[in-house]
């Protein structure tokens, strides 16, 4: 039933969408649907990121605008309403992986649970989701996966 209300009517799952929004939705994801321009894509990004080439404000127009809100909390305040209005839902996701020490695994952890008491006090929120790598390690929820034992250390 859900399948047939939500994915198999368009207009409605774009309605909030102009048609210059759809477009470059289009484009992007015809991009990334080419596997080797989205391995050199990657590549580039990260190398120019590492070399602090000013490639944040394309990255930000392209792929950060398509799957983000925002920054902060703050800066998705409109688009969680106006989705809200036309009885959609959002979620706040910190996507953050790939730290290593403890203190990084603390701030992502605090910082996920300020997202969870913003959105405890919005019916817009109606739930809250976290990668359990942004708040430990990936080789600790790897041996999760695999039943291993874990010991205190």
């Amino acid at each position: 039933m859900i399948r047939k209300k939500i994915f198999n009517n368009t207009a409605t799952a774009f309605k909030l969408k102009s048609d210059l929004e759809l477009d470059r939705a289009i484009f992007l994801f015809s991009m990334m649907n080419r596997q080797r321009l989205v391995k050199a894509g990657t590549f580039l990004t990260k190398f120019s990121l590492k070399l602090h080439l000013p490639v944040e404000g394309m990255i930000k127009k392209t792929i950060f605008e398509q799957f983000c809100g925002g920054i902060h909390k703050e800066d998705c305040k409109e688009v969680i309403t106006e989705m809200h209005e036309e009885k959609l839902h959002s979620i706040l996701d910190y996507s953050v992986e790939g730290k290593e020490t403890e203190e990084q695994f603390d701030a992502a952890l605090e910082k996920k649970l300020s997202l969870i008491k913003f959105a405890d006090k919005k019916a817009e929120l109606p739930f809250s989701v976290f990668k359990p790598t942004g708040i430990g390690r990936f080789a600790i929820w790897e041996k999760v996966t695999e039943k291993v034992s874990l010991n205190e250390a």
